[in-house]
Protein backbone atom coordinates (compact mmCIF):
# COMPACT_ATOMS: atom_id res chain seq x y z
CA UNK A 1 0.00 0.00 0.00
CA UNK A 2 2.78 2.31 0.89
CA UNK A 3 4.55 1.51 -2.62
CA UNK A 4 1.32 2.19 -4.25
CA UNK A 5 0.87 5.46 -2.63
CA UNK A 6 4.22 7.40 -3.17
CA UNK A 7 4.02 5.78 -6.79
CA UNK A 8 0.68 7.72 -7.00
CA UNK A 9 2.26 10.77 -5.26
CA UNK A 10 4.79 10.42 -7.67
CA UNK A 11 2.15 10.63 -11.12
CA UNK A 12 0.61 13.67 -9.40
CA UNK A 13 3.67 15.61 -9.51
CA UNK A 14 4.93 14.37 -12.82
CA UNK A 15 0.89 15.29 -13.84
CA UNK A 16 1.87 18.72 -12.33
CA UNK A 17 5.18 19.51 -14.10
CA UNK A 18 3.51 18.69 -17.56
CA UNK A 19 0.67 20.60 -16.41
CA UNK A 20 2.90 23.36 -15.92
CA UNK A 21 5.03 23.02 -18.83
CA UNK A 22 2.27 22.68 -21.32
CA UNK A 23 1.23 26.20 -19.31
CA UNK A 24 4.51 27.19 -20.29
CA UNK A 25 4.59 26.64 -23.95
CA UNK A 26 0.85 28.29 -24.54
CA UNK A 27 1.92 31.37 -22.96
CA UNK A 28 5.12 31.21 -25.00
CA UNK A 29 3.15 30.21 -28.29
CA UNK A 30 0.66 33.28 -27.72
CA UNK A 31 3.43 35.98 -26.59
CA UNK A 32 5.56 34.84 -29.55
CA UNK A 33 3.62 34.83 -32.51
CA UNK A 34 2.33 38.37 -31.32
CA UNK A 35 3.96 41.30 -33.76
CA UNK A 36 2.80 43.75 -30.49
CA UNK A 37 5.49 41.60 -28.36
CA UNK A 38 8.29 41.65 -31.05
CA UNK A 39 7.58 45.13 -31.57
CA UNK A 40 8.16 46.39 -27.87
CA UNK A 41 11.31 43.91 -27.19
CA UNK A 42 12.84 45.05 -30.30
CA UNK A 43 12.21 48.94 -29.87
CA UNK A 44 13.55 48.30 -25.66
CA UNK A 45 16.87 47.36 -27.47
CA UNK A 46 16.67 44.00 -27.52
CA UNK A 47 17.42 43.07 -31.25
CA UNK A 48 20.73 42.25 -30.55
CA UNK A 49 19.57 39.25 -27.99
CA UNK A 50 19.80 36.00 -30.15
CA UNK A 51 16.56 34.81 -29.00
CA UNK A 52 14.50 37.45 -30.26
CA UNK A 53 17.08 37.08 -33.82
CA UNK A 54 15.70 33.42 -34.12
CA UNK A 55 12.37 34.38 -33.74
CA UNK A 56 12.80 37.06 -36.38
CA UNK A 57 15.14 34.75 -38.50
CA UNK A 58 12.83 31.84 -38.32
CA UNK A 59 9.76 31.81 -37.03
CA UNK A 60 9.00 28.64 -38.14
CA UNK A 61 11.25 26.91 -36.09
CA UNK A 62 10.33 29.08 -33.16
CA UNK A 63 6.84 27.94 -33.13
CA UNK A 64 7.95 23.68 -34.36
CA UNK A 65 9.77 23.99 -31.02
CA UNK A 66 7.14 25.33 -28.78
CA UNK A 67 4.30 23.23 -30.44
CA UNK A 68 7.03 20.08 -30.24
CA UNK A 69 7.30 20.61 -26.42
CA UNK A 70 3.57 21.76 -25.87
CA UNK A 71 2.35 18.44 -27.40
CA UNK A 72 4.66 16.29 -25.52
CA UNK A 73 3.67 17.32 -22.26
CA UNK A 74 -0.06 17.47 -23.11
CA UNK A 75 0.20 13.91 -24.26
CA UNK A 76 2.14 13.01 -21.25
CA UNK A 77 -0.23 14.40 -18.89
CA UNK A 78 -2.90 13.05 -20.67
CA UNK A 79 -1.23 9.50 -20.39
CA UNK A 80 -0.34 9.63 -16.76
CA UNK A 81 -4.08 10.81 -15.89
CA UNK A 82 -5.46 8.04 -17.75
CA UNK A 83 -3.04 5.73 -16.09
CA UNK A 84 -3.69 6.99 -12.51
CA UNK A 85 -7.15 6.82 -12.97
CA UNK A 86 -7.08 3.32 -14.12
CA UNK A 87 -5.85 2.18 -10.86
CA UNK A 88 -8.25 4.07 -8.58
CA UNK A 89 -11.21 3.92 -10.88
CA UNK A 90 -11.03 1.16 -13.09
CA UNK A 91 -14.98 1.18 -14.04
CA UNK A 92 -14.80 5.04 -14.65
CA UNK A 93 -11.24 5.30 -15.96
CA UNK A 94 -11.74 6.68 -19.60
CA UNK A 95 -14.67 9.03 -19.17
CA UNK A 96 -12.99 10.21 -15.76
CA UNK A 97 -9.79 10.52 -17.70
CA UNK A 98 -11.10 12.21 -20.43
CA UNK A 99 -13.08 15.02 -18.09
CA UNK A 100 -9.95 15.25 -15.58
CA UNK A 101 -7.04 15.91 -18.11
CA UNK A 102 -9.88 18.12 -20.64
CA UNK A 103 -11.02 19.74 -18.20
CA UNK A 104 -7.38 20.48 -16.41
CA UNK A 105 -6.05 21.24 -20.05
CA UNK A 106 -8.64 23.84 -21.04
CA UNK A 107 -8.35 25.78 -18.63
CA UNK A 108 -5.25 25.58 -16.71
CA UNK A 109 -2.80 24.78 -19.92
CA UNK A 110 -5.01 27.10 -22.51
CA UNK A 111 -7.13 29.72 -21.27
CA UNK A 112 -5.13 30.86 -18.02
CA UNK A 113 -1.71 30.63 -19.51
CA UNK A 114 -2.98 32.35 -22.62
CA UNK A 115 -4.47 35.26 -21.21
CA UNK A 116 -1.31 36.11 -18.63
CA UNK A 117 0.93 36.04 -21.89
CA UNK A 118 -1.89 38.73 -23.39
CA UNK A 119 -1.58 40.49 -20.42
CA UNK A 120 2.12 40.99 -20.44
CA UNK A 121 3.22 40.09 -23.93
CA UNK A 122 6.60 41.72 -24.03
CA UNK A 123 7.88 40.23 -20.63
CA UNK A 124 6.59 36.61 -21.66
CA UNK A 125 7.80 37.31 -25.06
CA UNK A 126 11.00 38.01 -23.54
CA UNK A 127 11.78 35.12 -20.46
CA UNK A 128 9.88 32.54 -23.33
CA UNK A 129 12.16 33.08 -25.99
CA UNK A 130 15.10 32.33 -23.57
CA UNK A 131 13.96 28.81 -22.82
CA UNK A 132 12.51 28.38 -26.40
CA UNK A 133 16.30 29.54 -27.69
CA UNK A 134 17.86 26.76 -25.47
CA UNK A 135 15.79 23.89 -26.40
CA UNK A 136 15.82 25.17 -29.60
CA UNK A 137 19.78 24.64 -29.79
CA UNK A 138 19.70 21.60 -27.95
CA UNK A 139 17.18 20.18 -30.58
CA UNK A 140 18.24 21.93 -33.72
CA UNK A 141 18.46 19.54 -36.28
CA UNK A 142 14.92 17.49 -34.97
CA UNK A 143 13.37 20.82 -34.73
CA UNK A 144 14.92 22.05 -38.51
CA UNK A 145 14.05 18.39 -39.61
CA UNK A 146 10.36 18.75 -38.70
CA UNK A 147 9.79 22.38 -39.82
CA UNK A 148 10.78 21.31 -43.63
CA UNK A 149 9.34 18.23 -43.49
CA UNK A 150 6.13 20.21 -42.47
CA UNK A 151 6.55 22.76 -44.93
CA UNK A 152 7.14 20.20 -47.49
CA UNK A 153 3.94 18.50 -46.67
CA UNK A 154 2.75 22.04 -47.36
CA UNK A 155 3.74 22.54 -50.58
CA UNK A 156 2.74 19.10 -51.58
CA UNK A 157 -0.68 19.97 -50.72
CA UNK A 158 -1.28 22.82 -53.19
CA UNK A 159 -1.15 24.96 -50.67
CA UNK A 160 -0.47 28.78 -51.55
CA UNK A 161 -0.31 31.00 -48.96
CA UNK A 162 0.59 34.06 -51.08
CA UNK A 163 -3.14 33.84 -51.84
CA UNK A 164 -3.75 34.51 -48.30
CA UNK A 165 -2.89 37.84 -46.60
CA UNK A 166 -1.04 36.78 -43.75
CA UNK A 167 0.31 40.01 -42.46
CA UNK A 168 -1.32 43.52 -42.10
CA UNK A 169 -0.18 46.79 -43.53
CA UNK A 170 0.49 48.17 -40.06
CA UNK A 171 2.56 45.26 -38.97
CA UNK A 172 4.27 45.16 -42.36
CA UNK A 173 5.47 48.90 -41.78
CA UNK A 174 6.81 47.51 -38.53
CA UNK A 175 8.76 44.81 -40.03
CA UNK A 176 10.06 47.65 -42.30
CA UNK A 177 11.19 49.14 -39.78
CA UNK A 178 12.80 46.64 -37.58
CA UNK A 179 14.89 46.01 -41.11
CA UNK A 180 16.10 49.25 -41.23
CA UNK A 181 17.01 49.34 -37.50
CA UNK A 182 18.68 46.30 -37.83
CA UNK A 183 20.61 47.33 -40.76
CA UNK A 184 19.35 44.44 -43.00
CA UNK A 185 17.22 47.43 -45.31
CA UNK A 186 18.20 50.68 -45.79
CA UNK A 187 15.73 53.35 -46.20
CA UNK A 188 12.66 51.37 -47.21
CA UNK A 189 9.78 53.24 -46.45
CA UNK A 190 11.84 55.98 -49.06
CA UNK A 191 11.58 53.72 -51.86
CA UNK A 192 7.86 52.26 -51.08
Amino acid sequence: MDSALSSDALSVLYIIICILATGFFSAAETAVTSVSALRGKIQSGDKDNPSMQLLLQHPSRVFTTILLFSNFFRITAALLVVDLVYQRFAILNLPLSVFLIGFVILILCDLVPKAIARAHLPKVAHYAMIIVYVLYKILQPLIAMLSNFANWIIRTLGSDQSLQPTITEAELEFLLEVGERSGVLEDVKKDM
